[in-house]
């Protein structure tokens, strides 16, 4: 259980006044405070002794071991705790952090709970009403992602990120290139901020489409990841080349090799050619090589990597305050 910890006393009878300045400062250094370390093991989240909180200018510290039964394993949970008015606080699990209070330096609930600076495993099933989108992706006047680097600084408090790469992928066929469009990554996920640090944020573009040849096409060039820091939600990788010998990932954007036809023989087409740019799809294989007829030449590989203005938005980054 949590126990309340006496304050420091401002105002001893027989010291001197160093003291007092001493203890006024030890109390205004406690704000906010939180050395709680709560675990999750996927079913229930557990608060171990020896940890202190912070809780409307009072410490208390926990004394014996705290286990909490997740309502439902597979949700996120903040811990709330409640002063009892009999010098000890009680804990339960809620779906939402409360709200940020700077003189506080923590987050309250409606019903005076404080929350502890811990989220658990688990996802947040649905937006609130309460919830507001802070930041989202640029657009253009056209309605496209702009594929860009952005820094942002948000206040203190509790957020939910959802990232998303550029797409991508898209195999090449008979005289066709592959189209990027294949759905990319999508990496949600929950953080707490103290409202000092910048975020740099960079959009993935979609790749381009593959290019068909005379006989088969390029695959689809790969999406860009979208990042906030050090995390990242990856793009769809490139397509491969269409043909008998399709093409593989790499840099260059080659046509497919001719196949050559020998008197009498049927053969497969040459091996298609490498992607161009970043993750491009690779070109697509050589035509059908008959009696003493070449085959045609593959595809180029798609140019991934690269914004498309003129065609549909790449990836994005939308950022939802949980504290408000």
């Amino acid at each position: 259980m949590f126990q309340k910890m006496p304050n420091p006393d401002n105002v001893p009878g027989l010291v001197s006044t160093g003291y007092q300045r001493q203890n006024t400062n030890m109390y205004a250094i406690q704000t906010g405070i939180d050395t709680t370390e709560p675990r999750d093991d996927g079913t229930a989240i557990t608060i171990p002794v020896g940890g202190v909180v912070e809780f409307n200018g009072t410490l208390f510290k926990i004394t014996s071991e705290i286990t909490l039964q997740k309502p439902v394993a597979s949700r996120a949970y903040w811990i709330a705790l409640t002063d009892n008015g009999n010098n000890t606080a009680s804990t339960r699990l809620v779906e939402r952090p409360g709200k940020w209070y700077p003189a506080k330096q923590g987050c309250y609930l409606n019903d005076g709970s404080r929350t502890l600076n811990y989220v658990s495993l688990g996802d947040v099933s649905a937006l609130g009403a309460n919830d507001v989108k802070v930041f989202d992706s640029p657009i253009d006047g056209s309605g496209n992602t702009i594929k860009t680097k952005i820094k942002k600084q948000l206040p203190a408090g509790w957020y939910l990120a959802k990232l998303q790469g550029g797409a991508g992928g898209g195999d090449g066929g008979a005289g066709v290139g592959g189209i990027a469009n294949k759905k990319p990554s999508i990496f949600d996920f929950i953080f707490f901020h103290k409202g000092k640090k910048t975020f740099n944020i960079k959009i993935g573009g979609n790749g381009y489409d593959g290019v068909g040849g005379n006989t088969f096409g390029g695959g689809g060039g790969g999406g860009e990841k979208t990042t906030l820091n050090e995390l990242e939600a990856n793009g769809t990788p490139a397509g491969k080349g269409g043909g008998i010998n399709g093409g593989i990932n790499g840099n260059n954007g080659l046509d497919g090799n001719n196949s050559t036809g020998l008197s009498g023989g049927v053969y497969l087409g040459g091996l298609g050619g490498l992607g161009g740019g970043f993750n491009g799809g690779g070109g697509g294989g050589g035509g059908f090589a008959t009696n003493v007829s070449n085959g045609g030449n593959g595809g180029n590989g798609g140019l991934g990597g690269e914004a498309r203005p003129e065609g549909e938005p790449g990836g994005s980054c939308n950022i939802y305050s949980l504290t408000v």
